[in-house]
């Protein structure tokens, strides 16, 4: 008797691989954060930040190769937990930031934590993608906000790379938005992932920075 082989077909290889790859690069970057030798009480928001967008493109990646494949109830179960931890990632992030931050002008914890809760909760009741978009839009203006006073207070060096991070999200949030694609095989996904880890190398390389301040 010949052995068989059952192979699940993937819905959409290309943008699978890209975000595994993002996976990837968030896990790498993340691991270098964590081992650093830096004992500031917000270092353990960046390394979050970073493993929660980690787990999210991997998620995300599964998702988007196997839909096609897997039942309704798993899928919408991977989508969900997908968006959930990108919301996390945010949520790291502005606390990060904000627990860094040496000016007087920044926004209480109590309102970070309410706004990851509203969020929350909207994804609970929406499977839109756009919802990550407006949510992600205003917590890296407000880093850059954070950083343009420090830098402008205290001369601190990593404002470049979180201007360059900001643009590069912006990008990203056009290219996902006008569905921009080269091919059906590497499409706004695909280019969005792609930038994606341009962005957070540019994130990686800011919190190194102000960590060693």
């Amino acid at each position: 008797m010949e052995n068989s082989t059952i192979i699940m077909p993937t819905s959409q290889p290309s943008v699978m691989l890209t975000d595994y790859l993002l996976s990837i690069s968030l896990i790498y970057f993340g691991y270098l954060i964590l081992k650093r030798k830096e004992e500031k009480y917000f270092k353990k928001y960046f390394v979050m930040a970073f493993f929660a967008l980690a787990l999210a493109s991997f998620v995300g990646g599964t998702y988007h190769g196997l839909v096609d494949s897997l039942p309704e109830l798993v899928a919408q179960v991977l989508w969900k937990i997908t968006l959930l931890v990108i919301g996390t990632t945010n949520f790291s992030l502005a606390m990060g930031y904000t627990g860094f931050s040496l000016t007087r002008i920044k926004i209480p914890h109590i309102v970070i934590i309410t706004k990851l809760v509203i969020y929350s909760t909207i994804c609970l009741f929406t499977d839109n993608f756009d919802i990550v978009l407006f949510d992600t839009g205003p917590v890296f203006f407000y880093i850059v906000f954070l950083q343009y006073r420090n830098y402008k207070n205290n001369r601190l060096r990593s404002l470049k790379w979180e201007l360059t991070a900001l643009i590069l999200g912006i990008i990203t949030m056009i290219v996902y938005l006008t569905k921009f694609g080269l091919h059906e095989y590497f499409t706004s996904d695909d280019i969005g992932h792609i930038i994606l880890i341009g962005m957070v190398y540019a994130l990686y390389k800011s919190i190194i920075q102000i960590l060693a301040e």
